[in-house]
Order: C-alpha cells, then structure tokens, then sequence
C-alpha cells in the first residue's frame, strides 16, 4: 500500500512527475470498473488538499506530480478489496494497450523488439520526467535495462506498471514468448530529499 504520509511535498508539488494521460486513464477506469466510480475512491482520501487535487481536471498532455496517482491507487485498493499492486496491473492491462494506438501503434509494429528496446528510454521519458533509462544488449534478443533516479517508495509500482507497458510493447513489435526478470536494486542516495533507487530489468523473447 502507499500513502502519502513521510511525503515531503504537497499534493501536486513534488518534482516527481508523469503524464497525464495515467491520471485520466486511471480515472476512466475507475469510472467503468469500481462501485461508485470517482466519487466512492475519493470518499476514502481523508487529506483534504490530496482530495482537492485528485479531484481537478487532468489533461493528458499534461505533467503532474506522481505520488497523488499512486495514493489514489491505494484508494481503489480499499474499494475494490484489491491488493495494491494488483490495482496497478489491472488498470496497465485495460489502459496500456489504448495509449498504444494510432501512429504509436503504427510505429511500434513497424519496428523490431531490438528497436523496440533500444528506444525505451524514449518510451519512458513520454511517461516519466525524472527517471532515465539506459539499454544495454546482452546478447541476441535479450536486453538490460535500468532506470535511474525512481523514489524508493514509488519503485514497487514503478515496477508493476512499466513491466507490462515494456512487454506489451515489444509484443506490438513482434517479439514472442517475452520473458521478463527483475534484478536487483541499486540505492543512488537522495533526491529532492527521497531516497531513490535504480530499478533493473532483463527482457529476452524468441
């Protein structure tokens, strides 16, 4: 579970930020899965100034502080009767695959799961303005990849999210039978007065 508690920002300050389009996909999916919609979910926030924010208008072009998403998520949690994480891997699975529509989607099939992976930090940089990846090939079809300077509190549904966007990504591309492996963390000391962490990865397919 997260909670916003130890949190050195306000809701909404923080420099730790991502797009809009995971606030107004996670709402939407509120709305069509959860008794209630929005309205149950922000019931349960009881911090006035994170139920102020959470209950704006987000615009998908937008860059917005992430850890009111991630409290909001463990709202759902409580509604739902859902473990956190597995709120998080619910609303990838149903949204992930709607933002890669269109000309991303186009793109994506265009290119090959080696393509795929080496422009990942690209990928991510259209979600997340404070993590950077780097891609390294093992060997044929297997990659590693780490992302630097992810909160440690933010890290397990940093994790949770990125893992299926990753995979589903490089099955668009064509990759088959796409084995994913988590290594371990690497402490990178503070920023902006939280500890951060750099989160690794393995991906191979056939």
């Amino acid at each position: 579970m997260f909670s916003m508690d130890g949190i050195p920002f306000a809701p909404g300050t923080s420099p730790f930020r991502c797009k809009g389009v995971l606030y107004v996909d996670t709402l939407d999916f509120i709305d069509e899965n959860v008794r209630g919609g929005r309205a149950a979910v922000l019931e349960r926030v009881t911090n006035a100034a994170l139920r102020e924010f959470l209950g704006r208008v987000f615009v998908v072009g937008g860059w917005y502080d992430v850890f009111p998403l991630l409290a909001m998520h463990g709202s759902v949690s409580m509604v739902a009767g859902q473990p956190f994480l597995e709120v998080i891997r619910m609303i990838s699975r149903a949204r992930i695959p709607r933002q890669f529509t269109g000309l991303y989607r186009f793109l994506l099939k265009m290119a090959s799961p080696e393509m795929t992976m080496r422009n990942l930090a690209r990928i991510s940089g259209t979600y997340y303005d404070f993590v950077r990846v780097d891609v390294a090939e093992v060997r044929p079809r297997t990659f590693a990849s780490s992302a630097s300077g992810v909160p440690a509190v933010a890290a397990p549904a940093y994790m949770a999210a990125t893992e299926i966007g990753v995979v589903h990504a490089l099955e668009l591309a064509g990759a088959r039978r796409v084995r994913h492996r988590w290594l371990s963390q690497v402490p990178e000391g503070r920023a902006h007065g939280m500890d951060v962490v750099c989160v690794r990865r393995e991906v191979s397919w056939e």
